[in-house]
This record gives structure tokens, C-alpha cells and sequence, in this order.
């Protein structure tokens, strides 16, 4: 039996005010955590074989995503099919709740009602059963010059593995390390996902229509970060939904000026933000269910023994659908980079530039209705900086605006396109 645990996030708060912007800002840069009670019994049936449990509670959260709370039980049966070649089957039953997850569920899934929203952060069982296979010929733990390797997994969940989120889900890796000659290594990567996703059931539907078809949030693909498409910040490539605070759609956005849109256009869902200022700060990752990422990586030594080099191309895309892509989606990033070896792996610095891309983003903002005074105190009523009030009421239920905002950058070369990273350990 071997007690666990961990702590990450630490001083991420700080970090966002200062030099690592995607750091994580107010819910999301409070302090992640692990702790785990863990018990592997080898030689069940073989020699090769090998059952471990392991009992867990955590709190993680994906920057700009979700927070998740869990209290969940692994239970892994592992064989050993030749060198550096375990296939695992696993079954992972947790019981976990979601916070900071409205925006996702209503742009992802256009589940925009409170009370349907209540139903899918509260807690809810994730219990997917599946199989995992990898392979590692690579010659290092750390920066290998040499071989490959190969990751596979496969999950199910349904309710007859007493999960309220049905999926299949499959994810594949593998990379490979030429050394072109001593310490001049080229490394490749290339990574795929497939998600679908079932009906949810913990969810009322009026007869004759079907439910809505609702991933959790911890399944959906992500990409752009140190480790995946490094033109981008963490989570930033794919689609995502723009939330820009009400008042900055119905109130002025300058003085003598004239607000972006009405508050009648914000009920009915008819309201252009266009001429709202992009803000980095009210996006958000909504994920997908497809992705294809990868990278080519020539590693080169610059103060030996252990400072070294890194020029790199990435490229990568998420996507909702299958038949939504295309290999004209990808985004391709090069970069350079330094690495200085540790005792706990590389100190990596990375920066890469990202081209010049054209979205149609989601937006998102709170829902408004008229002023009721037979159900509404006069105080519920919107107030102007100015002081005047507005005939109108804030309601709980999130408003997706039908005009989706176009994002389009500068034409030429723009600072601004530079991604910026510190990590340790290699990007694969």
C-alpha cells in the first residue's frame, strides 16, 4: 500500500499578474491536488501479469474549461507482452462535479437553461472501461536520441458501466528519434483523437424531441500549450466561445458614444457584438470531439553538456465534427527554443509563431427580459454608469447571440502572433 500525494497550480495566481499570462486567473489558478491510497499485487495468474487499485479524491481544473472536484476508484489489469510493451484493462469509476462550466455547456451543447446546466456540474458518475496499450523502444527516459514509441486507448462508457456520460472515445500516439549524427537529433511526433459522444439521460426532454448529445468536458480534445501546437497558449487552438460582460454590449463603451446594441437585441438573441473590442480574457476553449496534432523537432547542442537547442514545426487542429475536417484547418507553427538539463529533465523555453488566422466565435453574454413591475422590485432593474436605469432584468439563463464575432488578424507579420512558453521536460 503506497499513500500519494500531490499539489500543482502553486503560485499560479502570481504567476498570471506577471510573466505567464496562461497561468491561470481567479477559480482557475487556486491551488490543484491529488491524494491517493495505492496497491499493485504482481504475478496475478503469471509472472506478466499485475492488478493494481488505486482510491482517489482530487481537484484539477483546465484553464478557461472546467474545474472538476472527483472521488473516484482505478482498477487496472496489466500485461506484460514483451520489452517496454504493457496492454492494460481498466475500469475507472468516479463520482464528479463541475464548476465554472456554463459557458462550456451552452456554447459546446446549447444548453443554456440554469436548471439543465445545474443537472450537468453537479455530480455525476464518469465510469468508462477500456484497454490501453504502449510500446517504448526509445534508447532515454530523458531526450532520447534513438527509437520509438507507441500509445494507444480505447474507452467506453454507458449506463451498463454506471456512467451518466455515454462515449467512445479513442486517442493514439507515437514518435520517433533519429540521430542524424553525434548529438544532433531529429525528433517526430503525431497524435489523434475521436470522440462520440451519447445521449445524456439526466436531462427532461418534451416528447418527440431527442436529447442532446453531451460529452463531459474532461473527454473533449484541447490543443495549443507547451506540449502540443506551441504557436498557441494553453487550450487556445480549436474552437472556442467569446463572453464579453453584458455591459460592455448595452452601455456605452466610451463617453458620447452609442452602445454596441440594444438591450431588446440581447433578449432576442439578434445582438452584433462586432464592434465590441476583442478581449483575450473572455475567451474560452469549448474543446471538440476530432483531433490531429504533431511535430518535427531538430534538437542541437549550443554549451555542452547541458545547455541545448530546439527549431521545431508544429501543426495541429480541433475540430466538432469529423465531417467539419479538413486538412486545410491545420494550423502550422515553427518555433526555436533552449533547454537546460536538470536532474528532473530539461528547463525548456519555447517561443513560436503562430500564422494569421479568421474565426466566426460563439458569443456568449447573460440574457436579458423586460421589466416586470407585477414580479419585479425596482431595484432589479439594469443601471447605467451613468446612473439612469434601464427597463430591463438580468435573468440567469446565458444568451447565445446569433451573429457569431469575427476575429480576423492583421495582415503581415504581427509581434503579437509570438507564443511565448517555460516548461520542463521535453515537448515529447
Amino acid at each position: 500500500m503506497v499513500l500519494r500525494g500531490a499539489v500543482s497550480n502553486v503560485a499560479a495566481l502570481r504567476l498570471e499578474d506577471s510573466i505567464c499570462s496562461g497561468a491561470g486567473s481567479a477559480e482557475y489558478g487556486e491551488l490543484n491536488w491529488v491524494v491517493s491510497a495505492d496497491f499493485t499485487q504482481p504475478f496475478i495468474f503469471s509472472p506478466r501479469n499485475a492488478l493494481s487499485a488505486s482510491v482517489f479524491a482530487e481537484r484539477q481544473s483546465l484553464q478557461d474549461v472546467f474545474i472538476r472536484q472527483a472521488l473516484g476508484l482505478n482498477l487496472t489489469l496489466t500485461r506484460s507482452i514483451g520489452r517496454g510493451t504493457p496492454l492494460s484493462a481498466f475500469y475507472r469509476p468516479q463520482l464528479a462535479s463541475l464548476a465554472a462550466a456554463e459557458v462550456f455547456f451552452c456554447s459546446s451543447f446549447l444548453v443554456c437553461d440554469p436548471q439543465e446546466i445545474d443537472v450537468l456540474v453537479s455530480s455525476n458518475f464518469l465510469a468508462p472501461v477500456g484497454l490501453s496499450f504502449s510500446r517504448d523502444r526509445t534508447n532515454r527516459a530523458f531526450s532520447p536520441t534513438g527509437g520509438y514509441s507507441v500509445a494507444a486507448d480505447v474507452e467506453y462508457a454507458s449506463s451498463i458501466t454506471g456512467s451518466n456520460f455515454d462515449y467512445e472515445r479513442v486517442v493514439a500516439e507515437t514518435t520517433r528519434f533519429f540521430e542524424i549524427t553525434e548529438n544532433l537529433v531529429l525528433g517526430a511526433r503525431i497524435r489523434g483523437g475521436w470522440l462520440n459522444a451519447g445521449p445524456f439521460r439526466g436531462l427532461d426532454v418534451e416528447e418527440g424531441e431527442t436529447r442532446p448529445r453531451i460529452a463531459h468536458p474532461q473527454k473533449r480534445f484541447y490543443a495549443g500549450g507547451a506540449n502540443s501546437v506551441r504557436g498557441y497558449a494553453q487550450n487556445q487552438l480549436g474552437p472556442r466561445v467569446w463572453s464579453p460582460p453584458l455591459e460592455d454590449l448595452i452601455f456605452p463603451l466610451e463617453e458620447g458614444a452609442e452602445p454596441v446594441c440594444t438591450p431588446a437585441e440581447v433578449a432576442d438573441r439578434s445582438c452584433d457584438a462586432a464592434a465590441v473590442p476583442w478581449d483575450d480574457r473572455f475567451a474560452r476553449p469549448g474543446g471538440g470531439s476530432n483531433l490531429v496534432e504533431g511535430s518535427l523537432e531538430f534538437r542541437f547542442p549550443v554549451f555542452q553538456p547541458h545547455l541545448r537547442g530546439g527549431a521545431f514545426v508544429d501543426f495541429g487542429q480541433v475540430w466538432n465534427g469529423g465531417s467539419d475536417a479538413t486538412l486545410g484547418d491545420l494550423a502550422v507553427t515553427p518555433g526555436v527554443g533552449l533547454r537546460y538539463s536538470t536532474p528532473i529533465g530539461p528547463v525548456r523555453v519555447d517561443v513560436a509563431y503562430r500564422p494569421r488566422r479568421t474565426e466566426r466565435i460563439p458569443v456568449i453574454t447573460s440574457g436579458l427580459r423586460a421589466f416586470d413591475p407585477d414580479r419585479d422590485a425596482p431595484g432589479d432593474r439594469l443601471e447605467a454608469p451613468d446612473g439612469t436605469t434601464l427597463d430591463w432584468v438580468a435573468v440567469a439563463d446565458l444568451a447565445l447571440l446569433d451573429p457569431r464575432y469575427r476575429l480576423e488578424d492583421d495582415p503581415g507579420f504581427s509581434w503579437r502572433r509570438f507564443q511565448l512558453h517555460f516548461s520542463i521536460g521535453q515537448a515529447f
